[in-house]
């Protein structure tokens, strides 16, 4: 499989989106692929939204309860109290994770941490990227400039989760090279920028046919 695409099974053609919280990273090592990766350590943020319109209001009145000093109610839609906070997703999220990010990366060395945080809406995360040798950090910034989907952050800019929602570009922050390691701040929908991948790759595949 292509690096950035969805998941799929050779015979017949199966798609589905891969974890959203995956979709930023996935374009970024895309993009930084044909320098040679090596391996990534990966700490991905997941949204309440991960978890369906009820978990949005509950995070909501759980921010107003701890804003007013009581304990929030038992969380029946969220995986616990996130409210300004957050906690390690649970192993069986985990164990998705990693399965869908050897599909995408074959080969290469990875660590990966889930996190579920009281955010609301898109995915961040916290990318180190190990290359196969040392690199200018010029030839980073132009292979990012030149992946489609991928908008590098300008020096100054100030990047969060809900900047990105309902922006179909991955925006790469943070941008550091120190010889062959190359570490970034990533944030996207990654809900739109799974379908708008998707549904590229299956149209693809239907013209091919």
């Amino acid at each position: 499989p292509v690096l950035g695409h969805p998941l799929r099974t050779p015979d017949p053609p199966w798609y589905h989106l891969a974890d959203p919280s995956l979709a930023g990273p996935a374009r970024v090592l895309a993009a930084l692929r044909p320098l040679g990766v090596a391996g990534f350590d990966a700490t991905l943020l997941r949204p309440a939204s991960r978890f369906g319109g009820s978990a949005l209001d509950e995070l909501a009145a759980q921010a107003a309860a701890r804003l007013s000093g009581t304990a929030p109610k038992r969380p029946l839609a969220l995986p616990g109290i996130l409210a300004f906070d957050a906690r390690p997703a649970s192993a069986l999220a985990h164990e998705d994770v990693e399965r869908q990010a050897a599909v995408l990366l074959p080969g290469a060395q990875r660590r990966i941490a889930l996190l579920d945080a009281g955010i609301f809406h898109g995915n961040v995360a916290v990318l180190t990227v190990r290359l196969a040798a040392p690199v200018r950090e010029e030839r980073v910034r132009e292979a990012l400039r030149g992946a489609e989907g991928v908008r590098l952050a300008r020096r100054n800019e100030q990047v969060g989760a809900s900047d990105v929602v309902g922006e179909a570009d991955v925006v790469c922050a943070g941008l550091r090279v120190e010889g062959q390691v190359v570490s970034a701040f990533v944030a996207a929908d990654g809900v739109l920028v799974g379908v708008v991948r998707a549904l590229a790759d299956l149209l693809g595949a239907l013209m091919a046919s």
